[in-house]
C-alpha cells in the first residue's frame, strides 16, 4: 500500500521490521547526546553547520577522512590543512597562528585515544576569534564541552545503517541548522539495510566491498537519521558496550605493553604502533588468520602524511571479551604461516 504524504500514515499490508522498544536516551553513556540533531551522516552534519553559519574558511587536520574535504566542499566553503604530528599530536601553539576570525578550525579525537586539549583551544577561540568543531567521529561517548561544536558517528560503535549527530553547546559561537526533515532515496537506503542484513546473516560472506562503496557514497545534503537508526540506537545498551571496550582495551595493553598510551575515555580501537615499513606485513598476517585490520584513509592529497600505516587498528567492541583479546594478541606475535 502506498504510503500518503499527507498523513505519513499507512493502513495494513505485510509488516515491517519489530525493532525493539527504546529505552529513551536517558542513559549516562549518552546523555550528552540527548539535545543532538540526528542527521543521515556525520559528513551531512558538518555541511549543514558550514551552511547555517555562513562560514566560509575552514581549517582542519590533513589526516582526515577524505569525504571530509567533499563535505567542506559541497557547503560552498573553501578549506586549509594543519599538520597532524607522529603520534597523532598537534602542535596547539602554531595552529592559534593560522586560525582566524570567523575561521571554523575542526579538531579531531583519534581512535578514542587521542583527545583534543580542550584548554588549548578555549585559549585559542578567546584569542584568535575562530571558532571549533571537535571531530568525535571516532570518539561517540566523548561528552561535547560548553563552547564548543561536537560532531559524531555512531556506525563506527554499533550495527546502525546511519546516522550522524551534531550536539551544539549553549556557549559555542556556532548556531546549530534547522533540523534535518527529508529522507534519502529509497534505494539508497535499501541498499544499506542489504548490506548489514547480509552482514548479518552470512557473517562470513563478502558484503565488505558493498558497504566500502555505500560509505564512499552516501548522500550529502539535509537528510535526518532513517527511523530505523534511531530506534536501534535508543535501544542499544551503550552502558555495557562501554565497558566491554574498555575491559578489552585494558587487556590488549596488559597483553602488548608496546601498544597506545591509556584510553581516558571509550575507545574505538586499540591502535598498536608499527612502522610504515611493516604495516603491510603485520596487516596481510593479520587478515590471513581471521582479524580484520582497517587502513584508514589511504585516498588522501599527495601532501599529506599517510599516518594511517603506522598504526594496527586492532579492533575491542562489544562482540568481544578480554580472552578474544588475549587470543589477537598472541595472532600478533605468532610468525606468519603460524595456526590460527
Amino acid at each position: 500500500m502506498p504510503e500518503d504524504p499527507k498523513s505519513g500514515r499507512t493502513y495494513g499490508g505485510f509488516f515491517p521490521l519489530d525493532l525493539p522498544a527504546a529505552q529513551g536516551r536517558s542513559g549516562a553513556a549518552t546523555a550528552h547526546l540527548a539535545e543532538g540533531r540526528r542527521f543521515y551522516d556525520a559528513r551531512s552534519a558538518l555541511a549543514e553547520l558550514i551552511r547555517a553559519n555562513g562560514i566560509a574558511d575552514v581549517l582542519m587536520p590533513g589526516y582526515i577522512c577524505p569525504l571530509v574535504y567533499k563535505a567542506v566542499e559541497n557547503a560552498g566553503a573553501a578549506w586549509r590543512t594543519y599538520k597532524v604530528n607522529p603520534g597523532f599530536s598537534i602542535d596547539y601553539m602554531n595552529l592559534s597562528y593560522t586560525a582566524k576570525q570567523g575561521t571554523l578550525v575542526i579538531v579531531p579525537s583519534y581512535f578514542g585515544v587521542y583527545m583534543p586539549d580542550i584548554e588549548s583551544l578555549e585559549e585559542m577561540m578567546d584569542i584568535s576569534g575562530c571558532r571549533i568543531l571537535l571531530d568525535y567521529a571516532q570518539a561517540l561517548y566523548a561528552p561535547c564541552p560548553d563552547r564548543f561544536a561536537a560532531v559524531y558517528s555512531p556506525r563506527k560503535f554499533l550495527g546502525v545503517p546511519d546516522g550522524g549527530l551534531l550536539v551544539v553547546g549553549r556557549g559555542s559561537r556556532l548556531r546549530e541548522p534547522p533540523v534535518p526533515l527529508l529522507k534519502v532515496d529509497q534505494a539508497v537506503f535499501g541498499e544499506r539495510m542489504s548490506c548489514h542484513g547480509i552482514r548479518l546473516e552470512y557473517p562470513h560472506g563478502d558484503a565488505l566491498d558493498s558497504f566500502r562503496r555505500l560509505e564512499r557514497d552516501m548522500p550529502l545534503g539535509p537528510y535526518r537519521m532513517s527511523d530505523l537508526a534511531s530506534s536501534l540506537f535508543d535501544s542499544f545498551d551503550h552502558g555495557a558496550a562501554c565497558e566491554a571496550r574498555r575491559a578489552n582495551y585494558a587487556a590488549l595493553s596488559s597483553a602488548l605493553p608496546d601498544g597506545p598510551p591509556p584510553c581516558p575515555g571509550v575507545p574505538l580501537c586499540f591502535p598498536f604502533p608499527v612502522t610504515a615499513d611493516s604495516f603491510n606485513f603485520f596487516r596481510r598476517n593479520l587478515i590471513s588468520k581471521g582479524v580484520f585490520v582497517p587502513y584508514y584513509w589511504p585516498d588522501l592529497p599527495e601532501a599529506v602524511d599517510d599516518l594511517g600505516k603506522t598504526l594496527l587498528a586492532l579492533p575491542v567492541d562489544h562482540r568481544y571479551s578480554p580472552s578474544d583479546m588475549a587470543a589477537m594478541a598472541a595472532l600478533l606475535a605468532a610468525r606468519p604461516g603460524d595456526g590460527a
